[in-house]
């Protein structure tokens, strides 16, 4: 027994209680340590034993337990009561405020970490109504008013947590996104300025903040061109074009190749210059785009989103072509934009946006056709426009964008009926034209794309009106179109098309009788006209069609 059984604890041995007690703790381990098997794990001698039997009748660390804080600092106190009694009371107070202090500081993690939780739940809500809930109604013929109230809530939204963004730059990342989202869905030209300057603002920031960063620098690119094009449409030509270049050089100086975002470029840098006027750079920006898109269509034939650029550059090239004098080029690209239209609308009928281009696509193409001397056929392609035009508006009728192109549609046939012989139809279409867009005016004054297109309409009605011996009226038309030009022009100096408008309206009061007996007022209007051509062919900005009616004012015959 003595050699093979390990002994029990004495204190589990002993019977009486009290004895119990007193052994269990340092006794027992005295013990146990005398009474171990191995001789290296006892007492070395006797002298040993009565020492750490000693030091548990001094209230002392023996030396067979083995050593630790809470076993010294029992011992301490049993020896200093006193003093042990002060110090733990010290103790229990430090504690104490140790406890309360972490238990305030482990809610106050739960109530950040809580907060963060619910601000990124709130901020993923926000982007889905944003970007995902929006997006899939963008499409859907009817949804204006969804969009508009998701714009709104959105902007809100936005203002609010822009003033908590601080240095995150992740979060001003995202909020710079989401005001470009914004600003390009909102019918509110000021409210799309403002959400496209503070997309700006934000990323300028981030540029600055981390330079070598790519994404950040093609998101400042994105800015710039949607600052670009709500210029255009405020009719501020020069920062529409300085914004776009911008775009551009942007784009051109990041690192790796990017042929996509580029060809975009510089069809946005294309659209404002032919917006302008300045269709020789057009011209250049389109052919360059186009140059890409073909590449890219040619790696992957069946990227519709390749396809949908390719169409986009042939539509500008038609334009600038048609401004330039080549009409068999400006036809041929017009076609071309169709064939890709029909194809795309296709894959899927029902979606607004390939509805929208196939009213693009035939309504340039009939409009080249148009400036290329065949209004019979202009008006076959103007008919299947409208009917995808017509059914868009019907279906959102808010749509200012969708009535604005309406306005311009109808004008755009009267004018085909007009060169047909055909006036009463041509006058039908050119007053639903002149009543869309000045409804479109009223409701929104800095809406400047529309005042444009009313001038070219009362222009329209003025030679309708005079070619059936309504003088009065043609003045009146003529002198609505002329004072609109003239304010589009103080604002808009630089551009060729207002300055060209406002060359027909001077020749077409002179022409419509305008100080009859006062020939010297009616010769001082024609000078103005021709002053004005003049100017717009020095700078090499004069279309084919102005070429014409300048030639006809200079010989002294009507427009």
């Amino acid at each position: 027994v003595v050699c093979e059984e390990e002994p029990s604890r004495p204190s589990t041995a002993a019977t009486d209680p009290a004895l119990r007690r007193q052994l269990r703790g340092d006794l027992d381990t005295i013990l146990l340590h005398a009474l171990a098997k191995a001789p290296e794990r006892r007492y070395r001698g006797a002298g040993n034993l009565a020492d750490d039997l000693q030091r548990h009748l001094d209230d002392r660390p023996v030396r067979a337990r083995p050593d630790s804080f809470g076993y010294r600092a029992g011992k301490f106190l049993r020896r200093n009561k006193a003093g042990g009694a002060a110090a733990a009371l010290i103790l229990l107070t430090l504690l104490a405020g140790v406890v309360a202090t972490t238990r305030q500081a482990q809610i106050a993690n739960r109530e950040r970490a809580r907060a963060e939780r619910r601000f990124k739940e709130v901020r993923k809500i926000a982007n889905s109504l944003m970007f995902e809930f929006h997006d899939s109604i963008a499409d859907l013929p009817g949804a204006l008013p969804a969009r508009q109230l998701v714009t709104q809530r959105a902007l809100e939204y936005l203002d609010s947590l822009a003033q908590e963004a601080g240095d995150d730059l992740s979060l001003r990342s995202e909020l710079a996104l989401a005001y470009d989202k914004i600003g390009r869905l909102t019918f509110d030209e000021r409210q799309a300025v403002a959400a496209h300057e503070k997309a700006a603002a934000l990323n300028q920031g981030l540029v600055q903040a981390a330079p070598a960063n790519a994404a950040y620098r093609m998101q400042l690119s994105q800015s710039y061109d949607a600052l670009s094009d709500t210029m255009k449409i405020a009719g501020r030509s020069g920062p529409a074009i300085e914004y776009a270049r911008k775009s551009l050089n942007i784009v051109e100086s990041l690192p790796g190749s990017h042929p996509e975002e580029l060809a975009a470029a510089h069809v946005a840098v294309g659209v404002v210059l032919s917006d302008a006027g300045d269709f020789q750079g057009a011209r250049q920006e389109a052919q360059t785009a186009r140059e890409l898109e073909e590449k890219l269509q040619t790696q992957d034939p069946s990227d519709l989103e390749h396809r949908w650029a390719l169409e986009s550059s042939n539509v500008l090239l038609s334009q600038t072509e048609a401004d330039a004098g080549d009409f068999i080029a400006a036809v041929a690209h017009a076609r071309e934009a169709v064939a890709i239209a029909r194809d795309i609308f296709a894959a899927d009928p029902a979606n607004t946006r390939h509805r929208r281009d196939m009213w693009a696509t035939q309504f340039r193409l009939g409009r080249q056709l148009a400036a290329s001397g065949d209004a019979r056929a202009a008006l076959e392609n103007y008919q299947p426009a409208l009917t995808f035009l017509e059914a868009l508006a019907a279906a959102d009728p808010k749509d200012t964008g969708h009535r604005r192109w309406l306005a311009v549609t109808y004008s755009a046939v009267g004018d085909a009926h007009a060169r047909l012989g055909e006036p009463q139809a041509a006058r039908g279409f050119q007053e639903k034209a002149r009543a869309l867009s000045e409804d479109l005016l009223r409701a929104d004054p800095e809406r400047l794309e529309a005042e444009r297109d009313l001038i070219q309409i009362k222009e329209s009605l003025g030679t309708l009106t005079l070619a059936q011996g309504e003088t009065t009226q043609a003045r009146d038309y003529f002198a609505d179109a002329r004072a609109r030009a003239e304010k589009l022009a103080q604002r808009d100096p630089a551009n060729a098309r207002v300055q060209s408008a406002l060359a027909h309206a001077y020749a077409g009061l002179a022409t419509s009788g305008l100080g009859r007996g006062q020939n010297a007022d009616a010769e001082n209007l024609r000078q103005q006209s021709r002053q004005i051509w003049s100017h717009l062919k020095t700078r090499g900005m004069l279309t084919a069609a102005d070429a014409v009616a300048s030639e006809i004012e200079l010989a002294g015959s009507t427009r």
